[in-house]
């Protein structure tokens, strides 16, 4: 009987209460789930994109450094010479001997290889060459044709000005063999035009100086030969 009454008292307090109380007590639950989802959402829509973001950045680096290894090849710091040269102009003046000749009646041609060192490009190299010679005729020698020797040398280049064709050269030289040795220097200056990627023209006047010698030859105050040399340099990739 008294759980009657009781439920009866509910029936009636239920029907007697405003409309709205009534669909805010029914509404509550549901809006406050619903505006509590809402924040999550919030909150994750924009980690997502933010995350996509980072994953764009870090693939746009990835191309960025793929590009690099694969477009920024940086080429070799050596260089290989190949030339001619031709001594234009031999003075000697000794106890026994003074005169001059040139390549019209004294004609001595060498082939040289030097390899370079790039130190500071555009700026200064070291050289190493060698040059093996051959003297095909001389109003100074007889015998000839004749094999007049190898000789290596030792040196540097240097610009002094990185965007000019003019460059500067200085070597010491060894003439190896036949006798006698002679220890000497190489004193140039020259003019290189490019003619292809990596690949130049140069043309070269030196002047030869001997300094000593094994047979007690001519000194740089008695003997002084200008030589041109010309061919082409090959910057190695």
């Amino acid at each position: 009987m008294k759980i009657r009454i009781f439920a009866a008292a509910l029936a009636v307090g239920f029907f007697t209460l405003p409309p709205g109380a009534r669909a805010q007590e029914h509404g509550a639950a549901p809006a406050e789930k619903h505006d509590a989802a809402a924040p999550d959402a919030a909150t994750h829509e924009p980690a997502a994109h933010d995350a996509g973001g980072h994953e764009a950045a870090a693939h746009g680096a990835a191309a960025e450094t793929h590009g690099d290894a694969h477009g920024g090849h940086q080429r070799s710091p050596w260089e290989l010479r190949f030339s001619l040269e031709t001594p234009l102009y031999t003075h000697i003046s000794t106890d026994e001997f003074s005169g001059s000749t040139n390549f019209t009646k004294s004609f001595e041609l060498g082939l040289s290889v030097m390899l370079s060192y790039i130190v500071v490009p555009h700026k200064l190299t070291l050289d190493l060459e060698v040059t093996e010679s051959e003297l095909f005729g001389s109003e100074l020698e007889e015998g000839t044709p004749k094999r007049a020797g190898t000789t290596l040398r030792l040196g540097g280049s240097y610009r002094p000005l990185s965007d000019s064709p003019i460059y500067l050269a200085a070597l010491t030289t060894y003439h190896l063999e036949p006798h006698p040795f002679v220890f000497g220097l190489r004193l140039g200056a020259g003019l290189s035009f490019p003619i292809a990627d990596g690949l130049q023209f140069f043309g070269e006047l030196d002047l030869d100086l001997p300094l000593a010698s094994s047979s007690g030859g001519p000194s740089a105050f008695q003997q002084q030969t200008v030589v041109l040399a010309t061919g082409i340099l090959w910057h190695l990739p």
